[in-house]
Order: structure tokens, then C-alpha cells, then sequence
């Protein structure tokens, strides 16, 4: 049709469209196929309907080895925004393969699709062929890919059809229907395979692969149970398991003790191996050089954070054993518990117990006096108690309370009180402060020491005798 085309001539497309194709109009007008369905359009007539109409029907006719048997559901294809349905047919093929196959009416036209998928090479007419004790009885439904299947008769009497497919009946696999696999036939096989192996050898009852039966191995000489499976494909049997364990534990326990005498034998260490070792987080035993005293730690501790044994552990002149035993320098005087930031170091907070009482310059508030020592930044908290035995104790605690935050700058190793140095964050130490000071006052002195603080037997011993001496 030409690009202007008049009135009439519209009317004239409308008028003839159910009766003429969109084809047919487009050779009667001479014009595109697209400027016909545009023109119904434009006159109210839906692509849909144009589609309807548009579609001969191809019940009944043949297109290769395909015959149309009735109309399927419409396929919709999304062109941009608009879609598009178009028209299909249920096929039966002249093979025998019993399921219809819905295609594209297009498909059929063109030739492109010219049968269910039997013209492939590997889709032959194999009925009545026999495979192994397999005979091809007629002709199943096709599997994946369009590939064709056949059910198929074992000659062992089994009165059940098998569906294999034609690729596996031509490449020998599955070729009986199981009745060649009995248990003996299977256990002779796994035997076989267990020879190969020589590792372990059969003793229970073989019933198949994935059921469970003794074993014995043939370097342990233990009996253990496992899957024939797992046997096959290399596991060793529990014996030889544990032996890799054992051994994997001894490696590590001689490469972590070889480095902990390593790190001891160095120069100036003060610390000796004594025995005990077993790994890292064990505790092993320890000799002092210093003090020629034997002590427990944890060598992960001695060896990366360089740490002291118990008799090194605190300076001063104050021990934990004076104040059990009652021998504390001015236990009965008040004495402060104090938490200082260091001045030169910014992160640093330093604990421990003074005496010492000066009034700042308002005189609104007392404070501990450390004018006297530069390292003393500004105070973060202190707590007032009636002797000075109290004080010490939750220091002590407090000790060990934070020992993981144990660390101080190089440049104040061996200042006065370098290992009460605490790099942490304030809020959490001044908690556990408080923590431990509310739990003294709660359930008493020597109560108190037993909850919070590490003693030995000896120690234990004592408060406990103190602890019921008060009650």
C-alpha cells in the first residue's frame, strides 16, 4: 500500500480481514504485512485479535515425521514492552515415541523441527536388538536433551520393563537389571579391591557398599568397624586415624616445647624449664632463677609476654604470704586504693595502695599526693579503706584480675611498680575496681581472698582457718 493511502481503502481492509488473511491483504494492496496489522489496529482491531485470525490451523497435517494433532497453549514472546503469542501444536511422531511434543508453529513451517528428536544418530529403532542380557522391547518416552529411551527385558526372568537410555544400552553399562550383582559376586569384587589396597583385609559380613563391617588392619592389627566405601577409596580404619592424631600431637607438643627451652636458655632470662610440658595452654613447672623457687605458669604466657613466676610477679616489699600470715607492713593504718593515667604515656594506667593524703588547691576534694614522681599523670579513681591489709588484698585481686593487660612502656622497665601498668580501657578498669571493691564489702575479708584471688594449698589452707576463726 502506498505511504498515503485513503479512507476508503481502510474501510475496505476491515471489511475483507476476517475473511482475507493479513497476507492475503497484504498482496491484494501490495504492501507489508506490518502496514495491514497497523491499519487494523488503528481501527480498533487488538494485535491479539489480528493474531487469532491471522492463524491457520495445522490439525491433521504432516511435517516430516511430525503429525499435527491439535492446538496448544500460545507461546509468549516479550518483544520490548509488547508481547507476542504465538501459535503452537501438539505433534506426535511416526517413531513410536509415545509422548506429544509441543512446537512452535513456525518450527513446523520452516522445517526446522522435523521430529521428536529419533533423527539423531544415537536415537535409532532398537527394538528387538539385545544388549548384554538386555532385549529391547518397544520403544519409552525420551529423557533429557530429546535423547530417546527404550524399555527393555532382562533374560534372568525378571518380569519387570526397564527404561534405559539408548546411549547406556550402546556403550555396555547397565546391561542385567541387578541380577548380576548378588552378594558374593560384590564381596569377591570389594575383597579384590582390598588386595590392591593393602592396607586392611575383610572379617565381618560384606552386604554392600554402604553398610557398615569389620575390617582389620593390617599394620595395627586392630579390628574396626567401617563403610566398604570408605575403605576402598584410601580411609584408614579408626587405629590409623588415632595414629595420625598421636602423632600430629607429638610433633606439636616437641616443635612448642623445643621453642619454650629455646626462649629460656636466652640471655638474661630468669626463667628455667623444669618438666610438665604438654601443650601451650597447659600449665608446666618453671624454677626462678632469681629466687631458686619452682612455680607453675602457662608457657604461652612465659614465652610471648615474657612473663614472671609468682615469686617475681609483684615488687615492693609487700607479699601475699605477710598478709595471710598477719606480718603486713602497717596493716592497721587507712590506706588508698588508686587508679593514676602515666603522663608520658598516653593509654597507660597505673594502680596500687598509698598512704599519703594532701588536700588540692580549693579544698573541696583529698587526693593522693604523687607530685613527687613525674610518671603520675591525672587521677582516674580511689577508694578509701579503714586498714591497709584491706587495700592490699584488692590490689592483689585487682592484680590478677587485669593480668592480660599486663604491659608497660620499655622505657619504664624497672620503675617502682612497672608491672602494675595496665594498657586498657579506662571505664573497663575502673569497673573492675569498683567490682571488687563492693564484693569485699559484701562478703568480708578473707572470703574475699578465696573468691578473687590464686592460692596455692597452703594458702587456701590458712584463710580458710582465718575465714572460720572470724565466723
Amino acid at each position: 500500500m502506498p505511504s498515503k493511502h485513503t479512507k476508503v481503502q481502510k474501510e475496505e481492509i476491515c471489511n475483507l480481514f476476517p475473511e482475507k488473511s493479513v497476507k492475503e491483504l497484504s498482496a491484494i494492496y501490495d504492501c507489508a504485512e506490518t502496514t495491514i496489522r497497523k491499519c487494523l489496529r488503528d481501527n480498533g482491531i487488538s494485535p491479539a485479535e489480528v493474531q487469532k485470525k491471522n492463524a491457520e490451523d495445522l490439525s491433521g497435517q504432516q511435517f516430516g515425521k511430525l503429525t499435527v494433532i491439535k492446538r496448544g497453549p500460545p507461546y509468549i514472546q516479550k518483544r520490548g514492552d509488547k508481547e507476542v503469542r504465538l501459535t503452537q501444536y501438539w505433534c506426535k511422531c511416526s517413531c513410536g515415541n509415545p509422548n506429544l511434543k509441543l512446537l512452535k508453529a513456525n518450527t513446523l513451517k520452516t522445517g526446522s523441527t522435523k521430529s521428536c528428536g529419533c533423527g539423531k544418530g544415537n536415537q535409532k529403532d532398537l527394538i528387538g536388538l539385545e544388549f548384554g542380557k538386555f532385549k529391547v522391547i518397544k520403544r519409552g518416552p525420551n529423557g533429557r536433551k530429546s535423547n530417546s529411551r527404550w524399555w527393555v527385558k532382562c533374560s534372568c526372568g525378571n518380569p519387570t520393563l526397564l527404561l534405559r537410555y539408548a546411549e547406556f544400552l550402546k556403550t555396555g553399562e547397565h546391561w542385567h537389571c541387578g541380577c548380576e550383582n548378588s552378594i558374593e559376586v560384590r564381596r569377591n569384587e570389594h575383597i579384590k579391591k582390598l588386595k590392591l589396597l593393602g592396607k586392611v583385609e575383610l572379617v565381618g559380613d560384606y552386604l554392600n557398599e554402604s553398610t557398615s563391617t569389620t575390617y582389620r588392619c593390617l599394620e595395627h592389627n586392630e579390628i574396626h568397624p567401617s563403610l566398604p566405601s570408605n575403605v576402598v577409596t584410601g580411609h584408614g580404619l579408626k587405629c590409623c586415624h588415632s595414629s595420625a592424631v598421636n602423632k600430629t600431637a607429638q610433633r606439636l607438643r616437641d616443635e612448642g616445647l623445643n621453642k619454650l627451652i629455646s626462649f629460656c636458655k636466652r640471655k638474661g632470662s630468669q626463667i628455667e624449664y623444669v618438666d610438665g610440658y604438654v601443650n601451650t595452654d597447659t600449665l608446666a613447672n618453671f624454677r626462678c632463677r632469681i629466687h631458686d623457687q619452682i612455680h607453675p605458669a602457662n608457657p604461652y604466657t612465659i614465652r610471648t609476654r615474657n612473663s614472671r613466676l609468682k615469686c617475681c610477679n609483684r615488687g615492693g616489699y609487700d607479699t601475699l604470704e605477710q598478709a595471710i600470715q598477719g606480718n603486713l607492713r602497717s596493716q592497721d593504718v587507712l590506706e588508698w586504693l588508686y587508679l593514676y593515667e602515666l603522663s608520658r604515656f598516653e593509654g597507660y594506667i597505673k594502680f596500687g595502695i598509698a598512704q599519703d593524703i594532701s588536700d588540692n588547691a580549693d579544698d573541696t576534694e583529698r587526693v593522693i599526693s604523687r607530685s613527687d614522681d613525674e610518671e603520675y599523670g591525672e587521677e582516674i579513681c580511689s577508694w578509701l579503706f579503714d586498714t591497709r591489709l584491706d587495700a592490699f588484698l584488692v590490689e592483689e585481686a585487682l592484680f590478677h584480675k587485669t593480668i592480660k593487660y599486663q604491659s608497660h612502656p620499655i622505657e619504664l622497665t624497672g620503675w617502682a611498680g612497672y608491672l602494675e601498668i595496665r594498657k586498657c580501657p579506662q571505664d573497663w578498669i575502673v569497673d573492675q575496681s569498683q567490682f571488687l571493691v563492693d564484693h569485699f564489702y559484701k562478703v568480708g575479708r578473707w572470703q574475699f581472698v578465696l573468691d578473687q584471688i590464686p592460692l596455692n594449698s597452703e594458702q587456701s589452707s590458712k584463710v580458710q582457718s582465718l575465714l572460720l576463726s572470724e565466723n
